[in-house]
This record gives C-alpha cells, structure tokens and sequence, in this order.
C-alpha cells in the first residue's frame, strides 16, 4: 500500500455478503490505524448515512437504529454493525482531529433529505409554504412508487424549492460544515429526482455522475486532503471500460 494513496475503493460481487464484508472491514481497521484513513464510505444515501456518524462520533442512537434509517435492508447485517461500533469505539477520548467519519454518497433515496430538510428548517428559520410541504410528500411518494411521469412533474418545483432554500442556508449564521452538509442534502433531492425521471440507461448515468459528485462534496466537507475508503458493488468503482455497468470515475 502507497500512502500517498488518497481514496481506496472497495468493491464487492453482490451486496450483504458476510466474507466480503469482513474484509473490508480488517481492511479498514488497518488503514485507520497505520495509514491514517479517517472516512468510511458507503453505497447508500448521502442524507441517510448522517445518522450512522452521529452515532459515530456521538453516541447518539444505536448503530442497529442507524441502519434502519438507511431504508436498505441488505446493509443490515451483523458485520457491518460491528464495523458501526469498532469506529464508535474508536472515537472515544479522542479529539475531533484524529475521529475517524461514516458517510454515504449515494442517491437512490429521499426520506433522509425530507427529514434532514424539516429538522433544520427552524435553525434557519425556514417556513415552508403549503406548495413546497405537498412537494416534500410527493418526493417521498416517489421514493415508494418510483414513477417516471410524477418525477418529471415535480422536478422544475423541486428546482424553484432548492433555490430557496439554499440561499437560506447560505445567508444563516451556523458554521461552515453545517452549511456544506445541508446544502449537500438539499442537491441530493435533486439527484434523486433527477435519476427517476428518465430513461434507465439516462438514469444510470446520472446516478454515476451524481455518486461522483457526492464524494466530491465529502472531499469539501472534510477537507480535500483526507483520506477515504469508498465501498460499493464492483459496478460502481471498476476501472475497466469494457463493463457495461455504471461507474463513479
């Protein structure tokens, strides 16, 4: 292993299988350890994931809790729980320099962006109108039935609700970290619509894209000269061009 070497991907031939999950998981513990790796990357939503690294960092819920919020049962399996906790674990006594993160960079979901959006809306002081309040309902109703006709519906209102929004958040008082994850969530709605409202092949490409995009984010958020471990299936970080299945880069 180089150490120069900044974001290591870990693939996996299907999802939730207990060997492959494993290793990643002694792998991980090694980079940590010896090479100074301090994000933990996952395949699952962006939003959804925050509440894995509040318990991370905090303490706050239970690891088993924070992956039911993922809403993706094929990460609810024991080993990763005990991936959740070893970093918990970790984290204790330590400084906020050396705390090792958990994040997601995927955007298949909604839920966590509509929770997220509603529980910080007072601290910007934020007041959602009726329009946008049936808005967030009709994005999840989309997470549930995945309908083409009502992405495309929703999507210039969404556009118009991301605009306000964000500019609210820019133009508060909190904390940079704050301002950069919110607004990370707030675009995660819109890449979520945005690859329910086309064609499979469209919608395939733009979730890669979009993956890519939120590892950027993570880089911008933590620092651009952190080191991070993404894990996914191998479709989503193979190098090899001849696949055809999407890729992150």
């Amino acid at each position: 292993m180089k150490p120069e070497v900044q974001i290591i991907g870990f693939g996996e031939a299907s999802h939730g299988q207990r060997s492959f999950f494993e290793h990643k998981i002694n792998s991980f513990k090694w980079l940590v350890e010896n090479e100074g790796y301090k994000i933990f990357a996952l395949e699952a939503g962006f939003s959804e994931s925050l509440k894995i690294n509040q318990y991370v960092l905090y303490g706050q819920g239970s690891a088993k809790e924070s992956l039911i919020n993922l809403n993706y049962g094929v990460w609810q399996i024991e080993e990763f729980v005990k991936l959740i906790e070893w970093m918990r674990a970790y984290n204790m006594n330590k400084s906020s320099e050396v705390q090792i993160k958990f994040y997601g960079f995927d955007c298949q979901m909604s839920k966590g962006s509509v929770d997220y959006l509603k529980s910080v809306s007072h601290i910007i002081g934020y007041n959602f109108n009726y329009e946008e309040l049936s808005l967030l309902e009709d994005l999840l109703q989309l997470q549930r039935i995945r309908d083409k006709q009502l992405a495309q519906r929703i999507y210039p209102l969404l556009s118009n609700f991301i605009t306000s929004f964000a500019t609210r958040i820019s133009d508060s008082d909190q904390d940079t970290t704050f301002k950069k994850t919110s607004l990370t969530v707030l675009n995660n709605l819109k890449y979520f619509c945005d690859t329910e409202r086309n064609g499979e092949n469209q919608n395939g490409l733009n979730r890669a894209r979009f993956m890519a995009d939120n590892v950027q984010h993570i880089l911008e958020i933590e620092g651009n000269n952190i080191k991070m471990v993404l894990s996914a299936h191998n479709g989503h970080i193979t190098a090899n061009p001849r696949e055809k299945i999407w890729v992150i880069g």
